[in-house]
């Protein structure tokens, strides 16, 4: 297999770590620093901050998913006109 060298900056707690933990655990199998439920759980919270502004209300997780795409779609829509 040939491999690359791909020179980056070394800054700590920046994407740099990150995307290296995910080639180190495809290719050695070390365990993630930022597995995938967790990226979903922070873009849930995310959502729920935005569903909670444009709605004025308060709200529990887990966010209703329907109401948030709803909410999403008559957003696009009203904004398309």
């Amino acid at each position: 297999m040939k491999t690359f060298e791909i020179p980056a900056e070394r800054i700590e707690g920046s994407h740099h770590n990150i995307i290296a933990n995910f080639a180190d655990s495809i290719l050695n199998g070390t365990e993630l620093i930022a597995p995938g439920e967790e990226g979903m759980n922070s873009i849930e919270l995310a959502n729920s901050f935005l569903y909670s502004s444009l709605k004025n209300e308060t709200v529990e997780l887990p966010l209703d998913s329907a109401n948030f795409s709803k909410i999403l779609n008559e957003l696009i829509t009203n904004n398309n006109n």
